[in-house]
C-alpha cells in the first residue's frame, strides 16, 4: 500500500488523495510533491479511466490536460470521480493550436501527410500544455501516449 504524509504546512497548496489502503481516508497531497500529465488521445479513449487510476496512485497524478483527437470515432468519457480526485483539463484544437493551422485530416491525405499532421498536432498539444502548467506552477509532468505507463520500482520505496 501506498502512503503519503500530510504535513500542516502542505495544506495551504493541498489536493486530496485516496488512499489504497481499504478505509479510503483523503490524505492531503501537496501539489510540489505530485505529478501533472498531457494527453493526445484517440481511439483508445476506453484505456483512460484505467490509465488515470493507475497514475493517481503510482505517481501521485493530480492535474491532467487531455485533448481528444478530432478524428476520434469514440466520445470522450471520463467517470465523473476522477474530476472529484485530480484537475482535469479538456481542450479541443483550438485551445492549442495556432489560428492559422488547420491540421484535420482529409480523405485525401496520403499516409505520410496523416502522420505529419498527428506529429504536428502533438508537438503544439505538449507545448501549449507545458505553458498552462508552468503558469499554474506546476513542476513534475509526464508526456507519453495513454497505452503507456510509468513503473515504480520497488527499490524507490
Amino acid at each position: 500500500d501506498l502512503e503519503f504524509s500530510s504535513p500542516k504546512s502542505w495544506a495551504k497548496n493541498a489536493t486530496f488523495a485516496v488512499v489504497p489502503n481499504n478505509s479510503f481516508q483523503a490524505t492531503a497531497i501537496a501539489s510540489e510533491h505530485s505529478f501533472s500529465a498531457c494527453l493526445l488521445v484517440m481511439d483508445d479513449n476506453h484505456r483512460l479511466p484505467e490509465w488515470l487510476a493507475y497514475h493517481y496512485y503510482a505517481l501521485p497524478l493530480r492535474h491532467v490536460v487531455i485533448a481528444s483527437d478530432p478524428a476520434s470515432r469514440n466520445p470522450l468519457e471520463i467517470p465523473i470521480k476522477w474530476f472529484q480526485l485530480m484537475n482535469i483539463t479538456i481542450w479541443e484544437d483550438k485551445d492549442f493550436l495556432p489560428r492559422d493551422v488547420d491540421l484535420l485530416r482529409k480523405p485525401s491525405d496520403t499516409p505520410d501527410e496523416r502522420r505529419s499532421k498527428n506529429i504536428r498536432r502533438h508537438t503544439y498539444l505538449l507545448h501549449q500544455c507545458s505553458i498552462h502548467l508552468k503558469r499554474l506552477n506546476r513542476t513534475w509532468t509526464a508526456y507519453h501516449d495513454i497505452d503507456e505507463y510509468l513503473t515504480i520500482s520497488e527499490d524507490f520505496f
